[in-house]
């Protein structure tokens, strides 16, 4: 299994965050979350998933380990709801600035 890259930040020391443009203009950005009760031992990590959204549901679709062909994937499928108090913390890696979003 591939290592989950580190967060750029030391613990303990106090980090600037900047209010990002969602909170101000709600027409141009669209963020989604995604939660899920278990991961299984066949995911590899080192491929992307995929996610399609519609009206109501949400499928995301992760690769397996050991797949013969691009359809050997586990698929999460959910509802799909509107977020009013939730926000996502986005760390710029290259540029080490942090800015909260609205979802």
């Amino acid at each position: 299994m591939a290592a989950l890259p580190s967060l750029p930040v030391t613990y303990g020391v106090p980090y600037k965050v900047k209010f990002g443009k969602s909170f101000s203009d709600r027409n141009n950005n669209a963020f989604h979350t995604i939660s899920y009760d278990f991961k299984p031992m066949s995911v590899d990590y080192s491929k992307p998933a995929r996610m399609r959204v519609s009206e109501d549901e949400v499928i995301v679709s992760v690769p397996n380990t050991q797949a013969e062909s691009d359809d050997d994937v586990t698929q999460f499928r959910g509802g799909k709801k509107i977020c009013q108090k939730e926000c996502v913390l986005i760390i710029n890696t290259k540029t080490k600035v942090f800015s909260l979003a609205d979802l």
